[in-house]
């Protein structure tokens, strides 16, 4: 079976990089990936419903802040638990299934800890002062 050079299958090794997603559930193509950016258009992955769906699990996980609060109940508390999310996010569950938008849960807890280890940075270096 010969794949498409310009569509990017979720059966590709490292096809999670291609694509870059945000707290608000948007999607984006890796930095120049046209194919990536091809995928996207071709399935749609930047609907509003799947960027609403995407958004919704985000807060359900405490990685979004809704618009009515500034913090969400379950927000991750530090990078280091980010991180420990970020890899359960992307193992299968008991039954081999995976969580829904797991890649994008994923992405967004490492950004959430990266956001986190410069804050916490800042903050040893103001104290510093």
């Amino acid at each position: 079976m010969t794949l498409n050079a310009d569509f990017v299958s979720p059966h590709m090794p490292g096809c999670d990089a291609r694509f870059r997603f945000d707290a608000q559930g948007g999607v984006q193509s890796a930095l120049g990936d046209a194919a990536a950016q091809e995928t996207i258009t071709t399935l749609k992955l930047d609907h509003e419903a799947l960027i609403d769906l995407r958004r919704a699990a985000l807060q359900a996980h405490g990685l979004a802040i809704t618009a009515r609060t500034t913090r969400t109940a379950r927000q991750l508390k530090s990078a280091a638990e980010a991180r420990r999310f970020a890899a359960e996010a992307l193992q299968p569950d008991r039954n081999g299934q995976l969580e829904p938008f797991c890649v994008a849960l994923a992405q967004v807890a490492l950004a959430y800890a990266e956001r986190e280890d410069t804050r916490a940075q800042r903050m040893s270096g103001a104290a510093r002062k």
